[in-house]
């Protein structure tokens, strides 16, 4: 009878217990949930800012790519012309400066080299 009893008044301490224990691996849960949020939060940002570099390298490449057709194109449209071919020489020499200029002008300057 004391058994029963015993039992019967710390039921009400045991599920108190098993109540704390539960709520403690939740907040567990919760902590590692969090800090994996974080942490996939700082992947996609990084995928994202990949994803930029690319389009970015493919747009310089494709433009590349027609430069040097478009180049071809018109050398050939001029070939049988000597006046003409050095008319587009001189347009490319005055393209290539300014572009040159442009790229200096927007080029950061290097850091300082550590000593």
């Amino acid at each position: 009878m004391f058994s029963f009893l015993n039992r019967v008044w710390n039921f009400p301490q045991t599920v108190l217990q098993q109540h704390a224990e539960i709520i403690s691996q939740q907040k567990t849960i919760l902590s590692l949930l969090t800090k994996g949020d974080s942490k996939m939060s700082t992947l996609i940002e990084a995928i994202a800012a990949l994803q930029a570099e690319v389009a970015a390298e493919t747009t310089v490449e494709q433009s590349a790519i027609t430069l040097i057709k478009n180049i071809a194109d018109q050398l050939s449209a001029v070939a049988g012309d000597p006046e003409a071919v050095m008319e587009l020489v001189d347009q490319m020499k005055q393209s290539s400066e300014a572009l040159a200029a442009a790229v200096l002008a927007n080029t950061p300057a290097a850091p300082p080299a550590p000593e």
